[in-house]
């Protein structure tokens, strides 16, 4: 996991560190699993720091993720705006938005039962229970998840191959077609 150092000091001062742990998550399976190129990594980083930014001094306080994940619609119109009154273009601003659609769209959600959970942690040896068995929060599991094997994700069902036929029947001349 990407350690906070590389979120900036400006964004360590305005995010709680449940988001911290989150933005730095991210960013590792940006480089890591999605091997974005480095521009883009520069770019949706850059992006989501300035909307928690934005937000902090809108809200005058740190922002979690819960926070950032309740942002409303007149949250990101007033970002837009202030990033529209810089001087972005359309187009600079569509990819600031998809900077961040891109974290929240990767943020796991919990309440979603085909959630892949913990993934990299297949025999939950990382995982800390409570004495009734619960699984507790801890910084290396910010959502109290356990691995699902319960839900199998498509590509590893196999290969698929699909044919494609084509089949023309023509009316020749004296063919006896009818």
């Amino acid at each position: 996991m990407a350690d906070a150092a590389a979120l900036g000091p400006d964004l360590q001062e305005v995010c709680t560190p449940d988001l911290a742990a989150t933005i730095g998550s991210w960013q590792t399976w940006l480089k890591v699993e999605k091997n974005v190129s480095p521009h883009t990594f520069r770019a949706y980083t850059a992006d989501v720091g300035q909307f928690i930014g934005f937000l902090a001094r809108h809200e005058g306080r740190e922002i979690s993720l819960d926070q950032i994940s309740a942002a409303t619609l007149a949250d990101f119109r007033a970002w837009m705006s202030g990033r529209a009154s810089a001087g972005l273009s359309s187009s600079s601003r569509a990819r600031s938005l998809s900077g961040i659609k891109n974290l929240l769209n990767w943020t796991p959600d919990q309440g979603n039962p085909f959630l892949i959970a913990r993934a990299d942690d297949p025999f939950d040896k990382g995982v800390e229970y409570d004495a009734n068995g619960q699984v507790l929060q801890t910084p290396s599991n910010p959502y109290a998840l356990t691995f699902d094997p319960t839900y199998v994700y498509a590509p590893n069902q196999g290969r698929r191959f699909f044919i494609g036929l084509r089949w023309t029947l023509q009316d020749r001349q004296g063919a006896g077609f009818t």
